[in-house]
């Protein structure tokens, strides 16, 4: 068809150009939602920049064109056609060529890589590209499956810059994404901060960083030895950056296919350091729509520490639980500990102590904590745990209460490990899985007893050796208690038993004066100083019987009454008057007046005179003497 056919082919598709590109500003006038969404309204998240597209058309295989909105919102003082001038020719534009039949036989519909605007100097775009064909007659022209137009929707590469922002700093410290072609890495999307890491601070003096107009030819624009910004990278593709082997990562990325992800270790230089930093890289071949690949940069010191939860002691130097408390943590360190541990102490069978743990996410990832299992001593208390495992969002802090109890417990200390897996909040190709822990150590003391009572190793107070009454007595006393009673018993019972048997010995010599037999008058046997032998029978065996004299008594002078009474030098004789008509049993039935005056007859020993004055003494053992047949002499010494 002519080109005044193709005008008007256009006519019946470029109205839609203003819905598509001023849909965020005109959204009022909208009738249909759009398949890509809306931009404002419930539940929808606003775009981060003013508009999405920079400009929609579509151009004839003839050269008719359609742009929308006019040059002249962007400053230009000419029209699109003025622009392009009548000899233009847009089968070799990076933005028509691709799509060409003979390189677009499938017909699919796909994204440019990024490209200068002919029309506006200093934008860079990428074009999301579809080619047209039909079928049928128009304008009494036939056309049979005929390629007519390339339509596509301009995107500033400036406007979609920001949408890989939110791998800034945020996979970790100092990450960020990149969104490149695969054939030779030129740049897609990129920040302005990422260009600052990774390209060098200025331009090059390369002859395609100046534009000219395309009506007189003189210069629109030089970016040579400028600051490096997002529309330069376009330029310059990373494969010839010369601060990392971008060139090596470039073919492994091609040995991908479509759909697949692949990571390498890359030593990059960033602009400004002085040597390079080892980075993992991360990529994803695209499988639809374009053949480009998202480069995913984390430095690796930052991507093994992504993942870092730290876990110390809650309240360590605070006494808690009244009797029991916790030791100060620097107490264990000056112990020689390295690894961090809870110090506790507590009375046996006592309250339990109580003390909690602070777990902090300081790394870049969501994390979940799940308690490992806990020996029975050892129990969780926070009220607000519902669910297993447990949150712990990036940047925040989980405290984690816990009691421990002494009546399981041993004497001593005791330890235990406080244990916690932390596991990657279910992020996708994510299999983080680490433990955390606390070493606990229970140092169990002796209850406090009364009463001389002791902890008898479970908890409770009692006496160690023995008891009287609810008192504590040691063991020496109560054997104290029971020996020296024992003891005086036995000393008694064997005085009695000594005493026994001693009387029982000396009863066959102790004399009865009941049993003894004199003959009446008693038979003389013999006479001594102190006394006489008379002869008896006892129990049918004859016997000699000492009959002691009574010692002489004076009781007074020659002028007392007792002298006058016992008839003064003279009274001997009355004395033996006055003693035998006392009964004396020793002296038989018979005279005993003449044996007591015998008994005062002076002694051929010793020719002293005695005077009885009392009753004769009862016999002592061993004065009882058995006689022989023979007559004993009448004398008989003491």
């Amino acid at each position: 068809g002519a080109k005044v056919d193709d005008m008007a082919i256009l006519d019946s598709v470029s109205f839609l150009f203003p819905w598509i590109v001023d849909r965020r500003s005109r959204e009022d006038k909208w009738h249909l939602d759009h398949q890509n969404g809306r931009t404002e309204g419930p539940a929808k998240v606003p775009f981060l920049f003013d508009s999405l597209y920079t400009a929609a058309w579509i151009g004839t295989h003839g050269e008719a064109w359609a742009y929308y909105p006019p040059l002249r919102v962007y400053g230009h003082p000419l029209g699109f056609g003025d622009v392009l001038g009548p000899a233009y020719d847009s089968h070799e534009e990076a933005f028509v060529r691709p799509n060409l039949p003979q390189n677009n036989p499938t017909r699919e519909a796909f994204f440019t890589d990024p490209y200068p605007d002919t029309a506006v100097p200093g934008l860079s775009l990428i074009t999301a590209l579809a080619p047209i064909y039909f079928t049928g007659t128009f304008r009494d022209n036939v056309y049979d499956d005929t390629y007519l137009a390339s339509t596509g929707v301009d995107i500033a590469v400036s406007s979609v810059s920001s949408l890989l922002d939110v791998l800034e700093d945020r996979l970790t410290d100092h990450s960020f994404g990149m969104l490149v072609d695969v054939d030779a890495f030129n740049t897609i999307v990129l920040s302005q901060s990422v260009v600052e890491r990774v390209y060098p601070p200025r331009t090059g003096f390369e002859e395609s960083r100046v534009e000219y107009s395309l009506t007189d030819g003189s210069i629109v624009q030089d970016r040579r030895n400028q600051t490096y910004l997002v529309s330069d990278t376009i330029l310059q593709p990373l494969t010839e950056l010369t601060n990392a082997d971008w060139v090596g990562l470039n073919e492994e990325v091609k040995l991908l296919l479509p759909g697949e992800r692949g990571y390498s270790v890359l030593d990059l230089t960033l602009t400004g350091d002085d040597g390079p930093t080892e980075f993992y890289v991360m990529y994803e071949r695209w499988e639809h729509i374009a053949d480009w690949v998202l480069l995913v940069l984390a430095p690796v010191a930052e991507v093994e520490n992504a993942v870092r939860v730290e876990i110390e002691a809650k309240g360590k130097d605070k006494a808690v639980s009244g009797e029991n408390s916790a030791v100060p943590d620097n107490e264990e360190e000056e112990a020689g500990s390295s690894s961090p541990s809870i110090a506790l102490e507590g009375r046996h069978g006592g309250l339990p102590v109580s003390s909690a743990v602070l777990l902090s996410n300081t790394g870049t990832l969501d994390v979940t904590v799940t308690p490992r299992p806990l020996p029975s001593w050892i129990v969780l208390e926070n009220d607000d745990i519902s669910e297993i495992p447990l949150p712990l969002p990036a940047g925040q802090t989980l405290v984690l209460k816990f009691q421990a109890t002494t009546d399981e417990l041993d004497l001593g200390t005791t330890s235990a490990m406080l244990s916690f897996l932390i596991q990657d909040d279910h992020y996708p190709d994510c299999f983080h899985s680490q433990d955390v822990g606390m070493k606990v150590q229970m140092r169990v003391v002796p209850l406090t007893c009364e009463d001389g009572k002791v902890d008898d190793g479970s908890g409770v107070c009692s006496c160690p050796e023995g008891t009287v009454g609810s008192r504590c007595v040691s063991n020496g006393t109560v054997a104290a208690a029971v020996i020296i009673p024992l003891a005086l018993l036995g000393m008694i019972g064997l005085f009695i038993h000594t005493d026994r048997k001693r009387k029982q010995a000396d009863s066959i010599w102790a004399v009865k004066p009941e049993e003894l037999k004199f003959d009446d008058p008693p038979e003389i046997a013999g006479r001594g100083t102190f006394g006489l032998v008379l002869l008896a029978e006892y129990r049918g065996t004859k016997v000699a019987v000492k009959r002691v004299i009574p010692p002489k008594v004076k009781t007074g002078g020659k002028g007392s009454d007792d002298y006058k009474r016992n008839g003064g030098d003279g009274g001997g004789d009355k004395s033996v008057d006055i003693i035998s008509k006392r009964r004396n049993p020793l002296l038989g039935s018979g005279d005993q007046k003449g044996i007591l005056e015998e008994l005062a007859r002076p002694s051929d020993d010793s020719g002293s005179s005695l005077i009885v004055n009392g009753s004769a003494p009862r016999p002592r053992s061993g004065m009882v003497r058995r006689l022989s047949n023979e007559r004993m002499p009448r004398r008989m010494s003491n």
